[in-house]
């Protein structure tokens, strides 16, 4: 796969293994635009995948007190906290960027273990991570609640999401929390993921590889197929039946 553009990304060290130079991937850099104002409009709310998260805890100084963390219930005050979405290839992935307090270095974590890391490092253990409050999910809530274990795991796309990837060629689009959730926040077929550590949940290699196919083979399959009809099936669209073709026999 050729990329064109003033732009670099850690999986592009994998076109050392080879390439298909007849697939053509077009990429933009962070410095232009988020994304073209055509592409937005039929976004599909279901591409938007920023929800809370939710799990039990417990401070190593104080294990005798068990602790709810839930987005809309701590996050002002417990850590701070960027939801980033990432659809790549046709896959979703869900990350974290965290910090203990504001003016410390984030982490960046794309996995439970991740997260499971990063609070043993600063004296929490992640007690549950499958547990869901059963009011998390209120109707008055802005946004949906899943639990720890349940946010890390890959994102498969509706219909709706496959259409919009498809009418807009798009391979690679991510939004953070930090954008305000507007569908205008996507980053479309930029550069980036290195700096998120993407390459934490998708090697390079691998990353090279499955963009190649979903530029040079899905994204460039004719949308929507063409229905082929029977010649039987052709004649009855016209009006005509199984006997309007038949002679009428000779009488003596």
């Amino acid at each position: 796969m050729r990329i064109i553009g003033n732009s670099h990304d850690y999986y592009d060290s994998a076109r050392a293994f080879g390439s298909d130079p007849n697939v053509i991937f077009e990429r933009g850099t962070l410095a232009s635009r988020f994304s073209d104002t055509d592409v937005m409009t039929k976004f599909p709310k279901s591409a938007n995948q920023i929800c809370n998260i939710n799990f039990l805890m417990k401070h190593n100084k104080r294990p005798d007190r068990e602790l709810e963390y839930r987005d809309s219930l701590y996050a002002s005050y417990q850590f701070n906290v960027v939801r980033m979405v990432v659809w790549f290839a046709g896959k979703g992935y869900r990350g974290m960027k965290l910090a203990m307090k504001a003016g410390d270095d984030p982490t960046i974590v794309w996995s439970y273990e991740g997260l499971v890391k990063f609070f043993e490092q600063n004296d929490f253990t992640i007690t549950d991570g499958t547990y869901l409050d059963p009011y998390a999910n209120h109707r008055y809530h802005t946004r949906p609640t899943v639990s720890a274990v349940d946010y890390f795991k890959p994102i498969e796309p509706d219909a709706d999401t496959l259409q919009w990837m498809f009418d807009n060629r798009i391979a690679i689009a991510y939004q953070h929390n930090a954008m305000n959730n507007k569908p205008d926040g996507f980053h479309i077929n930029k550069s980036g993921l290195g700096m998120l550590n993407f390459q934490t949940i998708v090697d390079a290699y691998t990353a090279f590889q499955e963009l190649s196919m979903w530029v040079g083979g899905v994204l460039c399959m004719p949308n929507p197929k063409m229905v082929t009809l029977s010649d039987i099936e052709k004649v009855r669209k016209h009006g005509f039946d199984k006997l309007s073709f038949r002679k009428e026999k000779q009488t003596t």
